[in-house]
């Protein structure tokens, strides 16, 4: 990751959005393989699984934009 064009508001929103990205990630998978069949977690997977590929679209579109245009 080539960090040296971007700006420091650039960089704390791609901050933002990638701690997001790990932390539905990991709610993801706890859902997924942890949690019992009455959980919530069980229950909306589907949901917390859109909500990761969300916001890691956005997260990977923002890093390409910022990159071409600092």
């Amino acid at each position: 990751m080539d960090f040296r064009n971007i700006t420091t508001t650039k960089i704390l929103i791609l901050f933002g959005l990638a701690l997001s990205s790990i932390i539905s990630f990991g709610y993801l998978v706890y859902g997924l393989v942890y949690a019992n069949p009455e959980s919530l977690y069980k229950k909306y997977v589907l949901l917390i699984g859109l909500f990761f590929i969300l916001v890691s679209r956005i997260t990977f579109s923002f890093y390409k934009n910022s990159i071409i245009k600092p």
